[in-house]
């Protein structure tokens, strides 16, 4: 039971990093995204 804990715990925080490492990933591409596309105006124009 304890040894079943153990890894469940590892595997949760292991899962957590995963995910944090994932969204600032998606964060960081979105940011360079946004700067390096045109300004809001010609943006809204197409859309």
């Amino acid at each position: 039971m304890n040894l079943s804990e153990l890894t469940l715990e590892k595997f949760l925080t292991s899962t957590a990093i995963a995910y944090a490492l994932l969204i600032i990933a998606i964060l960081l591409l979105a940011h360079l995204i946004i700067k390096t596309s045109p300004p809001p105006k010609a943006r809204k124009a197409t859309s």
